[in-house]
């Protein structure tokens, strides 16, 4: 049997995603028994975002980088 791989959401289906937990949160339609899921699912969400967003600035900084370069 084949086991499903998770599939990393892009930034925006995590950003969707983060935005659905914390509008449930805040309009108290969390239930306390899976609040915590609700909490841990919210950071990890939160943690690839910032992986995301680190990743883009790298890429974008090296692009720029190399852009200055050519120009001299």
């Amino acid at each position: 049997m084949k086991e499903m791989k998770k599939q990393i959401p892009t930034y925006k289906e995590a950003i969707d995603q983060l935005e659905k937990i914390i509008a449930k949160i805040d309009s108290n339609e969390v239930e306390i028994d899976t609040l915590v899921e609700d909490i841990k699912q919210a950071n990890d969400l939160i943690s690839l975002c910032r992986a995301k967003l680190n990743r883009a600035d790298e890429e974008v900084q090296k692009l720029w980088s190399e852009k200055q370069t050519d120009k001299e």
